[in-house]
């Protein structure tokens, strides 16, 4: 449920600045871009902080299975 809740938000937002950024490709607009790959960016940041919230929200729920094996490390 918080994922979806979480997520649609940013995904609305990355389509947004996708579409800003194919109408305003050109050197007139070289400001705008910049704001665009800034905007970009830090969606890309708060994805990832989500992921890693939510990996940390499945371990502490347990939902999260552990197999340990044995492996060589050479």
């Amino acid at each position: 449920m918080a994922s979806h809740e979480f997520r649609t938000p940013l995904s609305t937002i990355m389509s947004s600045v996708d579409l800003i950024g194919r109408y305003t490709d050109d050197a007139r607009n070289e400001k705008v871009g910049k704001h665009v790959d800034r905007i970009r960016g830090k969606v890309r940041e708060l994805t990832g902080i989500l992921n890693d919230f939510l990996s940390l929200d499945k371990l502490e729920q347990g939902l999260v299975a552990c197999h340990p094996a044995p492996f060589d490390v050479l």
